[in-house]
């Protein structure tokens, strides 16, 4: 679309992004975003549905405080439990929307408690990057780092909100939060 331009009122339009995931990988299916195995499939959503329901919902509330880091450290644990021993992704060696849905917000969230947001408890933000540094997460994060895709488009200081050495300040959920460093 060019400056302008409404999109047709046929248009499908949604702001949830894991719908938007399933969404792309109906749309073309070339790319394998999810793999043509059912099993694999429901594996996948099985994860998401893990990510959507008891890390995303936890994490914000982690980070202002709201409440203490273990509810988001079951989170962690769980899809920790659910990657697979060897391979590099969710589904094994086949990077997929499982992936997509997780990567971003791990890496935002080692970001954040790399920053140490005031907001939270002294100690939690450490107890939350030791949590990430786990061997499996470790690797995990290691290898999608490494990704063209991800190096193209991920930034920590610019995503992460992590500033060295200087004033750091956010926005989450229309509350700002400052820290010195």
């Amino acid at each position: 679309m060019h400056p302008g331009e409404e999109p047709s009122p046929e248009t499908f339009g949604t702001p949830e992004s894991l719908i938007i995931l399933e969404f792309l990988a109906d749309l073309d299916t070339t790319h394998r975003l999810l793999p043509a195995s059912p099993a694999l499939r429901a594996k996948a959503r099985l994860f998401m549905n893990v990510v959507e329901t008891k890390l995303t919902t936890t994490f914000i509330p982690a980070i202002l405080g709201r409440t203490n880091l273990d509810p988001l450290l079951a989170a962690l644990t769980e899809l920790e439990g659910m990657l697979p021993a060897e391979g590099e992704f969710v589904l094994g060696e086949q990077w997929s929307i499982a992936d997509a849905a997780v990567v971003p917000l791990f890496l935002r969230m080692r970001a954040m408690f790399k920053a140490q947001p005031p907001s939270m408890q002294p100690g939690e933000a450490a107890r939350g990057f030791v949590a990430l540094e786990s061997p499996r997460l470790k690797r995990y994060l290691e290898v999608n780092l490494a990704r063209e895709s991800v190096t193209k488009t991920w930034d920590e200081v610019r995503d992460g909100c992590v500033v060295p050495g200087t004033k750091l300040t956010m926005v989450l959920s229309r509350r700002t939060w400052s820290r010195t460093s």
